[in-house]
Parts: C-alpha cells; sequence; structure tokens
C-alpha cells in the first residue's frame, strides 16, 4: 500500500514536472520570438561579458559581420571583430583607442546611449543598459532617416539664413 501510494505520489509529481517544463518552454519561445520580432537590434551579455543572445535585426544592422554576435563571444571579440572589418568608419585607424573609449563608457555608465555612422550609411542609435544581476542588455535602433532630416533641416537654415543676409544687404545698398 505504502509504494503503491508513493508511486502515484511520483507519478503526480512527473507528470506536474513534465506540465511545469512545457510551460516554461513555451513561455522562453515567446520571448524568444517577441525579441526577434522587435524592429531594433537586440543584445543580452552575461555578467562575464559574455553574448547570451542576439536577434537577427543585428546581422542586418552589421552586414559583412557575419559570425560575430554568437553567443559564448565576449563584448571584446566581438567588437574587434567589427572594427576590424572597418564597419564603424569613425574608428578607422584609431581602433584601439576606440574601443578603450567604448569600454570605459560600459564601466562608468549604468546606462550609455550614442549615435553611430555604419560603413553600410546606417546611423544607429546603441543603448546599453546594465542588468541588476551586472550583464547588458543593448539595443540598436536604425535613426537614418531621423539624421537625414535633421541634416535637411540645417541645410534649410542655413539656406534660409543666408537668404536673409543677401536680402538685408540688399535693404542696406536700396538705402545708400
Amino acid at each position: 500500500l505504502q509504494v503503491a501510494t508513493r508511486t502515484r505520489a511520483l507519478s503526480e509529481e512527473i507528470m506536474e514536472r513534465t506540465r511545469a517544463e512545457g510551460a516554461r518552454r513555451k513561455s522562453e519561445e515567446r520571448l524568444l520570438t517577441a525579441i526577434e520580432s522587435i524592429s531594433d537590434g537586440f543584445l543580452l551579455f552575461d555578467s562575464e561579458d559574455r553574448l547570451v543572445m542576439a536577434n537577427s535585426r543585428m546581422q542586418e544592422f552589421f552586414l559583412g559581420a557575419e559570425g560575430s554576435f554568437v553567443p559564448g563571444r565576449t563584448f571584446e571579440e566581438i567588437t574587434h571583430d567589427i572594427l576590424a572589418k572597418g564597419l564603424f568608419p569613425d574608428a578607422v585607424g584609431r581602433e584601439d583607442e576606440w574601443y578603450v573609449d567604448r569600454l570605459a563608457d560600459r564601466t562608468e555608465n549604468f546606462t550609455l546611449t550614442k549615435e553611430l555612422k555604419t560603413s553600410a550609411g546606417l546611423w544607429l542609435r546603441m543603448t546599453d543598459t546594465r542588468t541588476p544581476d551586472g550583464g547588458w542588455v543593448g539595443l540598436r535602433t536604425d535613426i537614418t532617416e531621423l539624421r537625414q532630416a535633421l541634416d535637411d533641416l540645417e541645410a534649410a537654415q542655413g539656406s534660409l539664413m543666408q537668404k536673409e543676409r543677401l536680402a538685408a544687404l540688399g535693404q542696406l545698398a536700396a538705402t545708400v
């Protein structure tokens, strides 16, 4: 009787664990689907600065960096790959200095936001935030259209100021 009771209890426990594992797997799949669905690039680093995951949008932003965003690789390895491939024009010729600056930013700040241009002409807003366990979450947002609109606005303002100066000069000449 005790064996039968214990067997039944173990069987129920196994069934409950199986249900819980299935629910955990479904939740994990939903989370991965959600991360893959966002339009931003997504990175997650653990407390040892190793990549846990990156969505496919990261690969789209960094064409030519195939194989860089592999789980288990360190931030340093990934960054050096990207720099060696010349994917950040501002860093070309000063890769080590650029990396040291980036690393200093990550150690000094809880949240870090930078805007950088890629060799493909994309402007990315790069936001990294430290997690409570010492890891990092990174988002890479394409702001190319915004930067283009700002450049166009600045050009229009410059043109308007030039026209205003010419108009004022014309009025002065007419007065003279």
